[in-house]
């Protein structure tokens, strides 16, 4: 499965999420030493998006049919651009969600949330910082 090549540079045109923080130094002029967006753990991350975002919906689902709710997932097609000076900032959500009801659940820090509506989702692949290596299974 390819995957397109994003220039995350404003320099090239286009700066992805990824080199975010790296846009006040672009837009300055000054030269942007630490760009991760070609690391191997962010470009894992593009693969490995879909999976997470199935292994969400799948643990999602047994919340809701324990609380008699239903939710459906839509994958944006296309992201949104915006001219700035020298090119043109990238934005794509990775998923919206729309509950039939309102939901109860639990976090990792044991912390109880309510879900509800309609709402974004961002997928993100985090075990450490950005430039550490990926481990080799």
């Amino acid at each position: 499965m390819p995957v397109n090549i994003i220039h995350t540079s404003l320099k090239r045109y286009e700066l992805g999420s990824s080199t975010l923080p790296n846009l006040v130094q672009e837009l300055k002029g000054e030269e942007v030493a630490d760009d991760i967006s070609n690391l191997p753990k962010v470009k894992a991350g593009k693969y490995l998006e879909p999976a997470i975002l199935n292994l969400f919906s799948h643990d999602l689902k047994e919340i809701c049919d324990q609380q008699k709710a239903t939710f459906k997932i839509n994958v944006p097609d296309q992201g949104y651009f915006f001219k700035v000076k020298g090119g043109k900032i990238g934005s794509s959500l990775d998923a919206k969600i729309r509950f039939s009801k309102a939901i109860s659940l639990v976090d990792h820090n044991n912390e109880t949330h309510k879900l509800s509506g309609e709402g974004n989702i961002e997928i993100k692949n985090f075990s450490g910082a950005a430039i550490d290596p990926v481990p080799l299974y």
